[in-house]
Order: structure tokens, then sequence, then C-alpha cells
């Protein structure tokens, strides 16, 4: 309990700071990788039949990001087929029903969760190695990589939000009628560069009334 106490503890630390969203991810897979004793780590992007590295930490030098495979012949078609929310894991894949499955080849031992976006599957997040694990996962282990897979999840619908934000503002700058939000306090939370003109104020109305 304290050692899998310790591994959250060393999860939160991680993703405080967490501008840089690309070095986050790498860093939360070499901990999920050194956590579970494993040797690849992958945040993957699956649209339709592609399955995308999205990141990567890879101590065989197999992987690398931006390559597209055919999901059919990963691992992750297996974690994603039906309406699977759980992480899929074993030690090892010839004790499963997996066995005969394309990727078993070169994935012995896997454990992964889907990563979703605003209640879509984004992907997944998967740590694997060629040879078999000594143990079992247990379930504190398979709860890091939930974890991983829904802080992941909430950062790229917090981006993505963000951007569509910034296109909006982008948009209503250009537009030379004044706009203006308030809050339900009644608070400017947003004025346009015409509406600061036409209130005769500058960005410090924001927070004001009327």
């Amino acid at each position: 309990v304290q050692d899998e106490a310790a591994a959250f503890r060393q999860l939160s630390e991680l993703v405080i700071d967490s501008e840089e969203f690309h070095e986050t991810v790498e860093r939360l897979l070499s901990f999920g990788c050194d956590r579970l004793g494993l040797d690849t780590g992958i945040l993957s992007h699956v649209d339709g039949d592609d399955y995308e590295i999205d990141a990567v930490v890879d101590a065989t030098g197999t992987h690398e990001a931006g390559v597209v495979y055919d999901l059919g012949d990963t691992m992750c078609d297996a974690t994603l087929a039906g309406d699977v929310t759980e992480p899929l894991a074993f030690a090892d894949v010839s004790d499963t029903e997996h066995q005969t499955h394309p990727a078993a080849e070169s994935v012995r031992a896997y454990v992964a969760a889907p990563v979703v976006v605003d209640g879509v599957t984004y992907g997944t997040v998967n740590f694997s190695m060629q040879r078999p694990r000594a143990e079992a996962f247990h379930p504190g282990e398979k709860e890091v990589v939930e974890l991983v897979a829904r802080w992941i999840g909430t950062e790229i619908q917090r981006r993505h939000q963000s951007e569509e934000l910034e296109r909006y503002e982008t948009i209503l700058e250009a537009v030379d009628d004044p706009v203006y939000a308030l809050d339900a306090e009644g608070h400017f939370t947003y004025v346009n560069e015409a509406a600061k003109r036409e209130f005769g104020y500058g960005s410090e109305i924001i927070g004001c009334h009327p």
C-alpha cells in the first residue's frame, strides 16, 4: 500500500507542471515503464483503422513517434474492442485468449487503457514488453495506467477547448461592433477591441461592472 501511495504521489508531481504537454506525456510514459518494469510506453491516436504513435518511450528502439500502423496489427485493437473501459492487462499473452493475435509475437506482456476525449475514444496509453512479465499486474498498477490515460484525455480536451476559444476570440477581435461577455455576477469577462473603444477603457475593464 505504501508503495502504491508513493507511486500516486510521484504521478501527481509529474503532471503539476503541464505547460509542455508532450514533455509531460513522455515523462508519464517513462514513469509507467519504470513502475511496471516494461520496455515500451506509447500514447496512440486511433482514427478508424489507423493507429498512429503520438508519443513513445522505447528502450528497444522499435517504435517512433509519427509512425502509423494498421490498428488490427496492434494489441490496442483488443484493448478497444467492444465497449471496453477497463484496462487490458496480461503478463504473458500465451496464457490469454489473445495468443493468436497478430501482435502476440512481439507483445508478450501488455497493459493499456483507453484515452477518452470529450466522450470519444482518442486512442490508448499502453505499456508492453517483448518477453513475459514474471508477475501478473495487480490492481494498483492497472490504476496507475488508468490515471495516466485519464489525465492525458482531460488535458487533450482542455487544449482543444482552449484552441477553439482562441479562434473564436480572433474572430471577435476582427468585428467592428462592440462584443462583450458578462459572468453571472455581471462582471465583464471579455471585451473586444471595438467594445474597449466604445466604453473608453482598456483591459482593466475585465472584472468590472458595466
